[in-house]
């Protein structure tokens, strides 16, 4: 890992450390991204930059597990990595400390294969649309609104506040192996539509980076 962590760690410090939303949404959307109409553009956009500057380092995507289904962000020296965004501080300028990862159950048997499964995180403080504005620029340049967003203002349903600017808190390399990965907590994702369980993903407590090897960019 030493060789590879020097090699991302080199690429990470030339990462951008504040992301502001409408560059990064037109960067997607000029560089062919699928995604630039997300509205949870700061995942995203950390995929886009690891696809596009990291990908001497990283086969991109990496495996496929549960016959296709799950999907790792990359792969490097014989092992599986994720890329995660995480809005860190909230709205109300606490910190959030934990954060979502991957389908339990496919980051068990890639660990049990490889012996470990490498995790990219950026952890932001970020700014929000506090007037809408940002909003209304989004869907200006997206198009026709989609069903999902119809059904949501026929049913009255909420919408959550878009993040305008990201401000990389810190860029960090986490190492997941057969030792630590008890440690990562697990998050049940409650139904589908159609009723059916959606299967359980890992999750990390920002308090216990120390327990995963953490290299610091």
């Amino acid at each position: 890992m030493a060789h590879l962590g020097a090699r991302i760690t080199a690429e990470l410090s030339k990462f951008p450390r504040t992301w502001d939303g409408k560059k990064s949404i037109l960067e997607m959307r000029k560089d062919g991204s699928a995604h630039w109409r997300q509205m949870e553009w700061i995942g995203w956009f950390f995929q886009h930059l690891c696809d596009t500057r990291l990908n001497t380092i990283f086969q991109i995507p990496g495996e496929s597990f549960r016959d296709g289904n799950v999907s790792f962000d990359g792969a490097a020296e014989g092992y599986n990595f994720d890329f995660k965004a995480h809005a860190w501080v909230t709205v109300a300028g606490k910190r959030k400390p934990s954060t979502v990862l991957n389908d339990k159950y496919s980051m068990d048997e890639s660990v049990k294969k490889y012996g470990r499964h490498g995790l990219l995180l950026a952890l932001l403080k970020c700014e929000y649309d506090k007037d809408d504005s940002f909003k209304v620029w989004h869907e200006s340049i997206k198009g026709p609104t989609s069903d999902y967003v119809k059904e949501g203002i026929s049913s009255g349903r909420r919408s959550r506040k878009r993040k305008t600017v990201a401000y990389v808190e810190k860029y960090l390399i986490l190492t997941i192996t057969k030792e630590n990965i008890h440690r990562l907590p697990v998050i049940n994702q409650g139904r589908n539509s159609d009723g059916k369980p959606r299967l359980p993903k890992y999750g990390l407590n920002l308090n216990d980076i120390r327990l995963f090897s953490p290299i610091e960019i």
